[in-house]
Protein backbone atom coordinates (compact mmCIF):
# COMPACT_ATOMS: atom_id res chain seq x y z
CA UNK A 1 0.00 0.00 0.00
CA UNK A 2 2.89 2.36 0.75
CA UNK A 3 3.92 2.19 -2.92
CA UNK A 4 0.44 3.22 -4.13
CA UNK A 5 0.66 6.90 -3.34
CA UNK A 6 -1.05 7.85 -6.61
CA UNK A 7 -4.27 6.00 -5.73
CA UNK A 8 -7.22 8.42 -5.78
CA UNK A 9 -10.18 6.10 -5.17
CA UNK A 10 -10.39 3.23 -2.69
CA UNK A 11 -13.64 1.31 -2.16
CA UNK A 12 -13.29 -1.24 0.65
CA UNK A 13 -16.99 -1.80 1.33
CA UNK A 14 -16.68 -5.49 0.54
CA UNK A 15 -13.80 -6.00 2.95
CA UNK A 16 -15.59 -6.89 6.17
CA UNK A 17 -12.50 -7.64 8.25
CA UNK A 18 -10.67 -4.34 8.02
CA UNK A 19 -9.97 -2.81 11.43
CA UNK A 20 -8.33 0.35 12.71
CA UNK A 21 -4.95 -1.33 12.34
CA UNK A 22 -5.51 -1.74 8.62
CA UNK A 23 -6.13 1.96 8.21
CA UNK A 24 -2.52 2.66 9.18
CA UNK A 25 -1.52 1.89 5.61
CA UNK A 26 -3.85 4.55 4.24
CA UNK A 27 -1.92 7.37 5.87
CA UNK A 28 0.60 7.23 3.03
CA UNK A 29 -2.04 7.69 0.32
CA UNK A 30 -1.61 11.44 0.18
CA UNK A 31 -3.47 11.72 -3.15
CA UNK A 32 -6.51 9.73 -2.03
CA UNK A 33 -9.72 11.58 -2.90
CA UNK A 34 -12.43 8.94 -2.36
CA UNK A 35 -12.60 6.42 0.51
CA UNK A 36 -15.52 4.07 1.18
CA UNK A 37 -15.71 1.63 4.11
CA UNK A 38 -18.39 -0.76 5.33
CA UNK A 39 -17.65 -2.90 8.37
CA UNK A 40 -17.86 -3.14 12.13
CA UNK A 41 -14.11 -3.17 12.74
CA UNK A 42 -13.43 0.53 12.23
CA UNK A 43 -13.81 2.78 15.29
CA UNK A 44 -13.22 6.41 16.20
CA UNK A 45 -9.53 5.64 16.54
CA UNK A 46 -9.48 4.63 12.89
CA UNK A 47 -10.98 7.96 11.84
CA UNK A 48 -8.22 9.75 13.69
CA UNK A 49 -5.72 8.07 11.39
CA UNK A 50 -7.48 9.52 8.35
CA UNK A 51 -7.30 13.17 9.36
CA UNK A 52 -3.97 13.59 7.57
CA UNK A 53 -5.52 12.77 4.18
CA UNK A 54 -5.79 16.38 3.09
CA UNK A 55 -6.77 15.52 -0.50
CA UNK A 56 -9.78 13.45 0.57
CA UNK A 57 -13.04 14.76 -0.89
CA UNK A 58 -15.44 11.84 -0.43
CA UNK A 59 -15.73 9.77 2.75
CA UNK A 60 -18.34 7.05 3.24
CA UNK A 61 -18.57 4.83 6.33
CA UNK A 62 -21.43 2.34 6.60
CA UNK A 63 -22.57 -0.15 9.22
CA UNK A 64 -20.12 0.76 11.94
CA UNK A 65 -21.88 1.48 15.22
CA UNK A 66 -18.46 2.04 16.80
CA UNK A 67 -18.19 5.31 14.88
CA UNK A 68 -19.59 8.00 17.17
CA UNK A 69 -19.54 11.77 17.50
CA UNK A 70 -16.01 11.60 18.92
CA UNK A 71 -14.83 10.09 15.65
CA UNK A 72 -16.62 12.67 13.54
CA UNK A 73 -14.73 15.38 15.42
CA UNK A 74 -11.53 14.31 13.64
CA UNK A 75 -13.07 15.29 10.30
CA UNK A 76 -13.02 18.95 11.25
CA UNK A 77 -9.42 19.12 10.05
CA UNK A 78 -10.32 17.64 6.63
CA UNK A 79 -11.29 20.87 4.92
CA UNK A 80 -11.48 19.40 1.39
CA UNK A 81 -14.40 17.08 2.13
CA UNK A 82 -17.38 17.74 -0.14
CA UNK A 83 -19.26 14.44 0.27
CA UNK A 84 -19.75 12.67 3.62
CA UNK A 85 -21.80 9.54 4.37
CA UNK A 86 -22.45 7.95 7.74
CA UNK A 87 -24.95 5.14 7.21
CA UNK A 88 -26.30 3.11 10.12
CA UNK A 89 -23.46 4.35 12.30
CA UNK A 90 -23.45 5.55 15.92
CA UNK A 91 -23.43 9.29 15.26
CA UNK A 92 -25.97 11.61 16.90
CA UNK A 93 -27.13 15.22 16.64
CA UNK A 94 -23.83 16.36 18.14
CA UNK A 95 -21.98 15.27 14.99
CA UNK A 96 -23.86 17.84 12.95
CA UNK A 97 -22.15 20.63 14.86
CA UNK A 98 -18.87 19.45 13.32
CA UNK A 99 -20.21 18.66 9.86
CA UNK A 100 -21.85 22.08 9.58
CA UNK A 101 -18.43 23.73 9.79
CA UNK A 102 -17.39 22.17 6.48
CA UNK A 103 -18.10 25.09 4.18
CA UNK A 104 -17.39 23.05 1.07
CA UNK A 105 -19.77 20.22 1.94
CA UNK A 106 -22.18 19.58 -0.94
CA UNK A 107 -23.53 16.14 -0.09
CA UNK A 108 -24.37 14.74 3.34
CA UNK A 109 -26.02 11.40 4.05
CA UNK A 110 -26.97 10.26 7.54
CA UNK A 111 -29.34 7.51 6.46
CA UNK A 112 -30.13 5.02 9.19
CA UNK A 113 -28.44 7.02 11.96
CA UNK A 114 -31.34 6.58 14.34
CA UNK A 115 -30.00 9.00 16.95
CA UNK A 116 -30.12 11.94 14.55
CA UNK A 117 -33.21 14.11 14.95
CA UNK A 118 -34.61 17.62 14.96
CA UNK A 119 -32.15 19.35 17.34
CA UNK A 120 -29.15 18.44 15.23
CA UNK A 121 -30.57 19.95 12.07
CA UNK A 122 -30.42 23.41 13.58
CA UNK A 123 -26.67 23.21 12.92
CA UNK A 124 -27.32 22.91 9.18
CA UNK A 125 -29.49 26.00 8.81
CA UNK A 126 -26.60 28.01 7.33
CA UNK A 127 -25.14 25.23 5.16
CA UNK A 128 -25.99 27.05 1.95
CA UNK A 129 -23.66 24.98 -0.24
CA UNK A 130 -25.47 21.71 0.46
CA UNK A 131 -27.03 20.26 -2.68
CA UNK A 132 -27.82 16.72 -1.55
CA UNK A 133 -29.13 15.86 1.92
CA UNK A 134 -30.18 12.32 2.87
CA UNK A 135 -31.89 11.91 6.23
CA UNK A 136 -33.94 8.77 5.64
CA UNK A 137 -34.47 6.38 8.56
CA UNK A 138 -33.66 9.04 11.15
CA UNK A 139 -35.81 10.71 13.82
CA UNK A 140 -36.21 13.91 11.80
CA UNK A 141 -39.69 15.46 11.92
CA UNK A 142 -41.50 18.69 11.11
CA UNK A 143 -39.44 20.77 13.52
CA UNK A 144 -36.27 19.60 11.81
CA UNK A 145 -37.55 20.67 8.41
CA UNK A 146 -38.11 24.14 9.79
CA UNK A 147 -34.35 24.37 10.39
CA UNK A 148 -33.73 23.41 6.76
CA UNK A 149 -36.18 25.87 5.22
CA UNK A 150 -33.44 28.31 4.22
CA UNK A 151 -31.37 25.81 2.23
CA UNK A 152 -32.47 27.17 -1.12
CA UNK A 153 -29.67 25.46 -3.06
CA UNK A 154 -30.74 21.92 -2.18
CA UNK A 155 -31.35 19.78 -5.25
CA UNK A 156 -32.01 16.42 -3.59
CA UNK A 157 -33.73 15.76 -0.26
CA UNK A 158 -34.48 12.23 0.95
CA UNK A 159 -36.77 11.81 3.96
CA UNK A 160 -38.28 8.35 3.69
CA UNK A 161 -39.16 6.61 6.94
CA UNK A 162 -38.86 9.80 8.97
CA UNK A 163 -41.32 11.47 11.34
CA UNK A 164 -42.47 14.25 9.00
CA UNK A 165 -46.12 15.09 8.33
CA UNK A 166 -48.16 17.47 6.18
CA UNK A 167 -47.34 20.34 8.49
CA UNK A 168 -43.63 20.00 7.84
CA UNK A 169 -43.85 20.16 4.05
CA UNK A 170 -44.51 23.90 4.09
CA UNK A 171 -40.86 24.35 5.04
CA UNK A 172 -39.80 23.03 1.64
CA UNK A 173 -41.61 25.71 -0.34
CA UNK A 174 -38.55 27.95 -0.59
CA UNK A 175 -36.26 25.25 -2.01
CA UNK A 176 -36.50 26.61 -5.52
CA UNK A 177 -33.72 24.41 -6.92
CA UNK A 178 -35.09 21.13 -5.54
CA UNK A 179 -35.15 18.46 -8.25
CA UNK A 180 -35.64 15.23 -6.30
CA UNK A 181 -37.75 14.66 -3.18
CA UNK A 182 -38.23 11.30 -1.45
CA UNK A 183 -41.09 11.02 1.06
CA UNK A 184 -41.77 7.27 1.06
CA UNK A 185 -43.36 5.75 4.15
CA UNK A 186 -44.08 9.03 5.91
CA UNK A 187 -47.29 10.38 7.43
CA UNK A 188 -48.01 12.84 4.63
CA UNK A 189 -51.39 12.95 2.92
CA UNK A 190 -53.17 14.83 0.13
CA UNK A 191 -53.43 17.94 2.30
CA UNK A 192 -49.67 18.41 2.50
CA UNK A 193 -48.99 18.29 -1.22
CA UNK A 194 -50.19 21.84 -1.79
CA UNK A 195 -46.94 23.04 -0.21
CA UNK A 196 -44.98 21.40 -3.02
CA UNK A 197 -46.74 23.10 -5.93
CA UNK A 198 -44.30 26.01 -5.86
CA UNK A 199 -41.31 23.74 -6.53
CA UNK A 200 -41.01 24.62 -10.19
CA UNK A 201 -37.86 22.56 -10.79
CA UNK A 202 -39.04 19.36 -9.11
CA UNK A 203 -38.48 16.42 -11.46
CA UNK A 204 -38.61 13.32 -9.24
CA UNK A 205 -41.10 12.79 -6.41
CA UNK A 206 -41.41 9.53 -4.48
CA UNK A 207 -44.54 9.01 -2.39
CA UNK A 208 -44.52 5.23 -2.05
CA UNK A 209 -46.58 3.77 0.80
CA UNK A 210 -48.18 7.05 1.84
CA UNK A 211 -51.85 8.09 2.19
CA UNK A 212 -51.99 9.85 -1.17
CA UNK A 213 -55.26 9.50 -3.13
CA UNK A 214 -56.68 10.85 -6.39
CA UNK A 215 -57.28 14.18 -4.64
CA UNK A 216 -53.55 14.48 -4.11
CA UNK A 217 -52.88 13.72 -7.77
CA UNK A 218 -55.06 16.67 -8.74
CA UNK A 219 -52.80 18.89 -6.65
CA UNK A 220 -49.64 17.42 -8.16
CA UNK A 221 -50.93 18.28 -11.62
CA UNK A 222 -49.77 21.83 -10.89
CA UNK A 223 -46.11 20.71 -10.86
CA UNK A 224 -45.51 20.74 -14.60
CA UNK A 225 -41.79 20.01 -14.22
CA UNK A 226 -42.42 16.48 -12.87
CA UNK A 227 -40.80 13.71 -14.88
CA UNK A 228 -41.03 10.75 -12.48
CA UNK A 229 -43.63 10.10 -9.79
CA UNK A 230 -43.61 6.96 -7.65
CA UNK A 231 -46.89 5.86 -6.05
CA UNK A 232 -46.36 2.24 -5.01
CA UNK A 233 -48.95 1.03 -2.50
CA UNK A 234 -50.93 4.27 -2.64
CA UNK A 235 -54.73 4.41 -2.85
CA UNK A 236 -54.94 5.97 -6.30
CA UNK A 237 -57.17 4.88 -9.18
CA UNK A 238 -56.32 4.26 -12.81
CA UNK A 239 -58.53 7.19 -13.69
CA UNK A 240 -56.65 9.48 -11.33
CA UNK A 241 -53.32 8.43 -12.80
CA UNK A 242 -54.61 8.93 -16.33
CA UNK A 243 -55.76 12.47 -15.55
CA UNK A 244 -52.35 13.32 -14.12
CA UNK A 245 -50.59 11.99 -17.20
CA UNK A 246 -52.83 14.16 -19.33
CA UNK A 247 -52.04 17.19 -17.18
CA UNK A 248 -48.25 16.71 -17.20
CA UNK A 249 -46.86 15.78 -20.58
CA UNK A 250 -44.39 12.88 -20.51
CA UNK A 251 -44.53 12.20 -16.77
CA UNK A 252 -43.59 8.63 -15.80
CA UNK A 253 -45.73 7.20 -13.02
CA UNK A 254 -44.48 4.12 -11.19
CA UNK A 255 -47.04 2.06 -9.25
Amino acid sequence: MQEMKQVKLLDLRGCAYITDAGLDALQNLTNLQVLKLRNFGVTNYGLEKLKGLKALKVLSIEDSESITDDGVAYLEEMSNLVDVTFMRDGVTDAALAVLSKMEGLKRLSLRGCSSVGNPGLENLKDSKNLKILILSETQVGDEGLEHLSGLSNLETLELWLTQISDNGLKNLSGMEHLKSLVLDETAISDAGLKALTGLKNLQTLKLNRTDITDAGLETLAEIKSLKTLELKNCDVSDEGVKKLQEAISGVKIVQ
